[in-house]
């Protein structure tokens, strides 16, 4: 018995050794509150062979806060690099376990690490921090008044206001920086960026997937890059790592994107065959890309993935928020799987992430997934994604349709006037007018809008200044505590009723089976609801128990006129039938891709339907009816009983268009009703050419009206509108 007693002694000696921390070293001891924190040290007599892998080591520091509550932060191996406009290059030797993390509140803090081995546990002598009150603004938060608006932790309003920048184009440290000073000179403040493997930005993908940024995943200076599914390339790391490091100095706010569909899809953009979950790869578990949303080992590796992600870039008040993943209804997953994975990942994140960063998801435009999520309770954001040749009225019209099958506040995380990159390289809206009207009307709508096409459309033609009036506009508004922020229905007086043309642009994607509506009633002023919900496709005979085979519309024409309906692709190919039926008088057509369809309609009330008589399906740009009179003028914005912000937008002037062909609208009334009585100051914006007032005067009125008026689309003129 004393021999056995003294060896289990011995083992517990060797043991309780186990992963000794060592070399503890703080960035400082004393900071300022949403300051940046890092401590390094070392892990020594450690048995683990991968640093990365939760279950062979797991590193957190125990953070006691001010309050004497205590908090535990996930901490993180690094491997320092140096990142150039062509390489990254490795700094093996002064590889270090690092935490990361930015105290909210002023007080008195103690860190200890603790750092765990199978069942041991050793902690490191307890570090006493000093945290002062700052000036930093904090995390960017929901607004608790109003959920579709946003508001650091000091309770300054944020508005996103911004592009999507992908991925970069391999150009390592000089892409992004080309983007970030023109962003920030122009007064923009979101940006959204992919982990993405074909732009080296993942951390995880395969290192024998037969593609050319293979070396970047099996890389021969870091021994530890990729060669299992809880490897990490620490070159892709250093990547994202400038990349965040660039929004912080110059005030920019990235949504990080952890998946794509591509990754997950046998059919959207596929990259299954090169994914390391493939079974088909060396290290891969799973047999369909689908089961990444419903394997039990699947899932524990993501969330293995998502700590290292929080540990090493979640200290960052820059973070806007962690975007799980890009259209996600385009995975092979199921909705009911896709909605499971969302709820558990995003209540994992909220678990680990003390400073609790906006969690998001996106889609496509896809009604499906998104009801199944409302009761998802960690995620915070849903958003949407819209391409047609009319994105101001598509972006809204979807937003009004989502806001009716989930209660979760909407994003519209990307939008385009086309979904083909050739089309903006160069695009004929060299004005930008497509651009300005979405992201202003989004704004005064609730749904801040971001647009895609970086490179082809933003940067080849600058257009970064389209951003700087939006910009100055907000600075300094409180439209929430102004108005509560929910948006407001405007009357204009005079408002000249026209013949015009109207458009109107289904927005959400490819749903088959779809059983939504396919009946539209357009009312007097040239709105309708419903189109926003309807597929972006017409289906055929093969797909009989899809209602979208056809398409009806109830009308109202001033003067005889036509309707039309443009095509994209139509997969049956060339001379396929098609009928438009005006009053139970059909009107046959032969149609082929591309090509825009067009029948002649009597002045008066008319219904048409769009009848595809293809076997597959034909993609849809737009219906368009040409002789139907509706109002001129609207107005997008918000009141409250002191304020009103307002934006006016001319319907029939079209994207695209010359500035020459403008005609000025005179003596537009907007009445101004039920204001606090007092002295107001009347404001007029260009958001085209400056961001100087056109007009500041103040009067002995009853109400505040800050306005910012955008004529013809174009702007080249400005109406000032009489007040009464």
């Amino acid at each position: 018995m004393k021999y056995i007693y003294f060896f289990i002694l011995s083992l517990l000696t060797i043991q309780l050794v186990a992963a000794d921390i060592s070399n503890l070293s703080f960035s400082s001891t004393t900071i300022d509150q949403y300051q940046k924190l890092e401590a390094t040290f070392t892990l020594t007599n450690n048995t683990y062979t991968n640093p990365y892998d939760l279950d062979q080591v797991q590193v957190i520091a125990e953070i006691t806060s001010p309050d004497n509550s205590i908090f535990e932060y996930p901490c993180f191996y690094y491997i320092p690099g140096t990142v150039t406009s062509n390489n990254v290059t490795l700094d093996l030797a002064n590889a270090t376990w690092m935490l990361r993390f930015t105290p909210k509140d002023a007080g008195s803090y103690s860190v200890r690490i603790k750092a765990t081995e199978g069942t041991i546990v050793n902690y490191s002598t307890p570090i006493t921090l000093t945290v002062n009150s700052g000036n930093g603004k904090g995390f960017i938060h929901l607004d608790q008044t109003n959920p579709q608006f946003y508001r650091h932790n000091d309770g300054t309003p944020y508005y996103p206001n911004g592009i999507n920048l992908g991925w970069s184009n391999n150009s390592y440290g000089t892409f992004y920086p080309s983007y970030t000073s023109k962003m920030s000179d122009n007064g923009m403040n979101w940006m959204r960026v992919w982990m993405t493997h074909y732009a080296r930005q993942s951390i995880l993908w395969s290192d024998q997937s037969g593609e050319w940024w293979d070396s970047w995943y099996n890389d021969p200076i870091d021994a530890t890059a990729n060669s299992d599914l809880k490897h990490y390339s620490a070159k892709g790391a250093m990547l994202i790592e400038h990349m965040i490091q660039e929004a912080e100095s110059k005030n920019l706010y990235v949504q990080l994107c952890f998946q794509h569909h591509g990754q997950f899809s046998s059919t959207t953009n596929s990259d299954w065959a090169h994914n390391p979950f493939n079974n088909t790869q060396p290290n891969g578990i799973l047999n369909n890309a689908g089961d990444f949303f419903t394997d039990t080992n699947a899932k524990a590796i993501t969330k293995n993935l998502y700590t290292y992600i929080i540990a090493r870039w979640g200290y960052s008040p820059n973070i806007f928020a962690w975007e799980l993943f890009n259209e996600v209804e385009f995975t092979d997953g199921a909705d009911t799987d896709i909605d499971n994975w969302h709820d558990e990942m995003s209540l994992y994140i909220e678990s680990i992430d003390y400073h609790d960063h906006i969690i998001t998801t996106s889609s496509g435009g896809d009604d499906s997934t998104f009801p199944l999520m409302d009761d998802n309770s960690a995620i915070d954001v849903l958003q949407y994604h819209t391409y047609n040749t009319r994105p101001e009225q598509a972006t809204l019209a979807l937003a009004e349709e989502l806001s009716h099958v989930t209660s979760k506040p909407l994003l519209g995380g990307e939008f385009g006037a086309d979904i083909s990159n050739a089309a903006y390289d160069p695009h004929p809206d060299t004005d930008a007018d497509h651009l300005r009207k979405t992201i202003w009307m989004g704004m005064m709508q609730e749904t801040p809008q971001m647009f895609w096409y970086w490179d082809y459309y933003i940067d080849n033609e600058n257009l970064y200044n389209v951003y700087t009036p939006l910009a100055e506009y907000l600075t300094n508004e409180d439209i929430v505590a102004s108005t509560t922020g929910n948006h407001h229905t405007f009357t204009l007086q005079n408002n000249p009723f026209e013949v015009a043309n109207l458009t109107f642009t289904p927005s959400a994607g490819w749903q088959d089976p779809y059983v939504g509506q396919n009946t539209f009633i357009v009312d007097g002023d040239g709105n309708t609801t419903g189109i926003g919900s309807f597929p972006n496709y017409l289906y055929g005979d093969w797909r009989p128990t899809n209602t979208a085979q056809t398409a009806t519309f109830t009308i109202e024409f001033a003067q005889a006129g036509t309707a039309s309906i443009s095509l994209g692709t139509v997969n049956d190919g060339d001379n396929t039938p098609f009928t438009i039926t005006v009053n139970g008088t059909a009107q046959n057509f032969n149609v082929s891709t591309g090509g825009v369809v067009t029948a002649n309609v009597p002045a008066g009330n008319n219904t048409i339907t769009f009848d595809y008589g293809g076997n597959d399906w034909a993609a849809i740009n737009n219906f368009s009816f040409d002789g139907v009179g509706a109002y001129r003028a609207e107005v997008y914005g918000y009141k409250g009983d002191e304020n009103i912000f307002a934006y006016l937008n001319d319907k029939s002037y079209g994207n695209w268009s010359a500035g020459n062909i403008v005609t000025n609208i005179d003596n537009v009334i907007l009445p101004i009703k039920n204001m606090a009585a007092g002295d107001y100051q009347i404001s007029y914006f260009d958001p085209k050419n400056t961001s100087t007032p056109l007009m500041v005067r103040y009067d002995q009125l009853n109400w505040r009206f800050i306005s910012h008026y955008y004529s013809f689309f174009q702007q080249r003129h400005c109406s000032k509108s009489t007040i009464n």
